[in-house]
């Protein structure tokens, strides 16, 4: 994921001994950046809403009535209205706002801090190590209104009693120079590299409304919506990922039921066949082939290695109504709408080694996280649920985006891991 400049906060400017403004923050892998301009007067206490700020070493830059500072959040900060607070070790001339970039690797945001400080007619120049996903900001106070070089993507300025600072980005590269001009004014410089390539933004629950006819993507386990589309067949039942696109199973057309590969996460359907039996339910991918339930057969099969049709082996579900699939690694898990109960197979076969009741009365998907199960259910409360690994103990849920939650899925990044995938 590239790193890149997502919203920038409300400032502040004047003779101050303190900071205190707004910021409504976005996006995905966010990490805010607090630029504070200030004439001799050290930073403390920086804060954006509940998350702390830490000065980035050595970014401290003084030269004369000049200094820079540039301070990161240590976690991500939340998304909404937030307000970003902070202290001066004295009252000086300050002007002081806060960026966030998405897409950043938040285990490590912040790498390269080059420094620069000068006077009078000279240009400013900072040469940072950084790389193609990457993005350079910097921060530049000094005693006149600078020029960034044309490649620079000017995000803030601000001035106060003759004193200016300002604040650019530029794509990475192997190398990435940023350049300010002044006349004649003593100036204060530091860039920084942020190292894009977080997770992409669409990590997290997918979600089907069979009403809507329409597939969502979730951020993370939770309700916010990041994207969707409307399915090509009508009344979507399940969803899987096999580690590039989604495949979904749909009811229709002509209630004959269908299984179709996506491109990725969109409507664009490569392939489809009939599935073999009406009323399929949820499918689940174990890295080399489709397992499916089907209703009206209360079945569940395993399909030919590949996107396949063929049907290798099936055996009767444990109850008359099967609805959600999910596969732990090692064994098929299954629900039953009808019983409200969720079940753990041994292997794919019909023999149950361990079920509990479910949270509702009729459990739709299911899927599993490597260590938790989550579900989907339709009955009473429409929600998706967090369970404490193969259990009934819920740990988190929340409200499913339409009125008929049906199948769930997870992808896992390392072993298809990263986004739920549901269907409702």
């Amino acid at each position: 994921m590239v790193a890149a400049f997502e919203s920038i906060g409300a400032a502040q400017v004047g003779n101050i001994s303190s900071f205190s403004f707004s910021h409504t923050i976005g996006g995905t892998n966010r990490h805010a950046i607090v630029v504070i301009g200030t004439s001799g007067a050290n930073a403390s206490s920086v804060q954006v809403g509940a998350t702390t700020c830490s000065l980035i070493a050595g970014s401290r830059v003084v030269t004369g009535s000049q200094q820079i500072e540039l301070w990161e959040t240590d976690s991500e900060p939340a998304t909404g209205a937030n307000t970003v607070t902070g202290n001066l070790s004295a009252m000086g001339h300050t002007q002081v706002n806060s960026i966030n970039y998405e897409g950043v690797d938040t285990s490590g945001p912040t790498s390269g801090l080059q420094t620069s400080t000068g006077n009078a007619a000279t240009t400013s120049t900072s040469a940072v190590t950084s790389a193609a996903d990457d993005l350079v900001m910097d921060g530049i106070r000094g005693d006149e209104d600078p020029a960034e070089d044309g490649s620079q993507a000017n995000q803030w300025a601000g001035s106060s009693a003759g004193n200016f600072t300002e604040s650019s980005t530029k794509a990475g590269a192997a190398s990435v120079t940023m350049v300010w001009t002044f006349t004649t004014s003593d100036f204060a410089h530091a860039a920084v590299n942020i190292v894009g390539g977080g997770a992409p933004a669409n990590v997290g629950v997918i979600g089907v409304d069979q009403g809507a006819d329409r597939h969502y993507q979730h951020e993370d386990f939770s309700a916010t919506i990041l994207d969707s589309y409307i399915t090509v067949d009508t009344r979507p039942t399940g969803i899987t990922w096999d580690g590039t696109d989604i495949i979904g199973a749909t009811l229709d057309p002509s209630a004959l039921g269908r299984h179709s590969l996506h491109t990725g996460f969109s409507a664009t359907i490569q392939d489809s066949y009939t599935t073999v039996a009406t009323s399929p339910r949820d499918l689940v991918w174990d890295g080399r082939r489709i397992y499916a339930s089907s209703n009206t057969a209360n079945s569940i099969y395993q399909h030919a290695v590949g996107f396949s049709a063929t049907i290798e082996n099936s055996f009767p579900s444990p109850g008359s109504t099967p609805r959600g699939l999910a596969w732990d690694r090692v064994n098929i898990l299954s629900s039953d709408g009808g019983g409200a109960t969720i079940y753990k197979h041994s292997g794919f076969s019909a023999t149950i080694t361990d079920s509990f009741a479910s949270p509702d009365l009729a459990p739709e998907g299911i899927a599993w996280d490597d260590t938790n199960l989550l579900s989907a259910a339709n009955d009473i409360a429409d929600k998706h649920y967090l369970h404490d690994g193969f259990s009934a103990t819920i740990t988190d849920s929340y409200a499913a985006p339409g009125a008929e939650p049906d199948g769930l899925e997870w992808e896992d990044r390392t072993y298809f891991r990263g986004r739920i995938f549901i269907i409702d």
